[in-house]
């Protein structure tokens, strides 16, 4: 272990100068503060083993040997260690997928929908935690689209490894825990659902609630059993405010998509025979007036 003194912090790693001057990459160390005098170990990479074979070897037997290692070795030695951790989908009104590593560090935020555009749009995510960044997107939607305080939230995880001693939900639920003035569901969802998610671009939440619905209409026993599996870990509260938060939505897009009423084929050969149909003795004004009725201009006011 060396020792050093942090001089900056990047979003994957933090940059400490040793006592000789040298500055050395090491593991992120946001939570320690910039010229705050630290032991430390270098971050490694894979090259730093495999460059060190070739010394002395000549230049073009050295470029094919490493051809050939990049190209045999398993694709996890050149993985970064800070990859994502855990996806949560959150649905207020925006619905935003936030990637995390394992310190709860957001990675990247993903726009479900265009509501969601102008609030990622407003957020400096980089080197947050994920708590700072929810607590924003909550913010900045009632802010934008003036939702009430006590709208309802939805959160749910999916875990891409193994989870940490500190589980992520534990965390969620024990920090918007209390007088917390908002509806919220956090769950835990099954790796099929982040998957058909991904697939179908949509939010977590929102497939989640499409198995529940499933389960709950009970189509067939074969597809109830089917889906056991990938259904989520929710009590009555949880699974009422998530049927609630999108039985909202659908009755509010069914309102702005009802059908303008159209005049049947049916109805309207209907008006045309009976516009037509006089006797041949109808006088002038007759004719009119039916041509009227059966939506034409008659020839009279067409010549004045």
């Amino acid at each position: 272990m060396k020792k050093g003194i942090i001089v900056e912090h990047k979003k994957r790693y933090s940059i400490v100068m040793d006592r000789q001057g040298l500055f050395h990459k090491v593991r992120p160390l946001q939570k320690e503060e910039i010229g705050m005098e630290i032991q430390f170990k270098s971050k490694s990479y894979i090259w730093d083993h495999i460059l060190p074979l070739f010394r002395g070897v000549p230049f073009k037997i050295a470029t094919m040997a490493i051809i050939c290692v990049l190209l045999l070795s398993p694709i996890y030695l050149w993985v970064s260690k800070e990859d994502v951790y855990a996806v949560v989908s959150i649905d207020i009104n925006p619905s935003i997928n936030v990637s995390i590593d394992q310190n709860f560090q957001v990675l990247k935020l993903e726009a479900l929908n265009e509501d969601a555009k102008q609030v990622v749009s407003q957020i400096n995510w980089q080197n947050k935690s994920f708590f700072i960044v929810s607590e924003k997107i909550i913010e900045l939607s009632q802010n934008t689209f003036e939702l009430s305080n006590d709208s309802p939230v939805l959160m749910a995880i999916s875990y891409l490894h193994q989870k940490n001693e500190k589980n992520m939900m534990d965390e969620l639920n024990q920090y918007y825990g209390g007088e917390n003035q908002h509806e919220m569901a956090i769950y835990e969802v099954k790796e099929a659902i982040r998957n058909e998610a991904q697939k179908e671009q949509k939010s977590m939440n929102e497939v989640a609630a499409q198995e529940l619905e499933k389960e709950a209409t009970a189509i067939s026993t074969s597809s109830v059993e089917e889906n056991e599996e990938s259904l989520p870990d929710l009590d009555e509260e949880e699974e009422e405010l998530i049927h609630n938060f999108y039985q909202d939505h659908l009755e509010e897009d069914e309102d702005d998509s009802d059908p303008v009423p159209v005049e049947s084929e049916k109805s309207k050969e209907t008006n045309d025979s009976v516009a037509t149909l006089l006797p041949p003795q109808a006088n002038d004004q007759a004719r009119e007036n039916n041509a009227i009725k059966g939506g034409r201009t008659p020839r009279s006011l067409v010549l004045q």
